[in-house]
């Protein structure tokens, strides 16, 4: 669940920081290893990078992207909120053909 945060100045980043997140976004599973080499330098100043960027909110989360062809269909999560919270009849739900395909009828 995404952490609310209060908007903060902007925050100052060079050369590889703005490298590093790139390579993050590309390939969250890098090692601090692989960082080093690719922004030439070495693992420890690198090691600290990543922290600190998530520290002062720059990088808001991690995710795995899912691959819907390899388990065969699509996974979607949305939230409708219904009038009476109290009630699970899924014929409270509006009908959107696009929305509603596989609920009970």
């Amino acid at each position: 669940m995404k952490k609310e945060q209060t908007p903060s100045p902007a925050f100052d980043l060079d050369a590889a920081d703005i490298r590093i997140l790139n390579l993050l976004r590309k390939d969250g599973r890098l090692s601090v290893r692989e960082l080093a080499k690719e922004v030439n330098l070495s693992p420890t100043p690198v090691h600290e990078r990543p922290r600190r960027l998530e520290a002062a909110g720059v990088t808001d989360h991690y995710a795995a992207v899912v691959n819907p062809g390899r388990i065969g269909h699509l996974i979607v999560f949305f939230r409708i909120p219904l009038p009476d919270r109290r009630k699970s009849d899924p014929s409270a739900i509006p009908r959107n053909p696009r929305l509603s395909a596989g609920l009970p009828k």
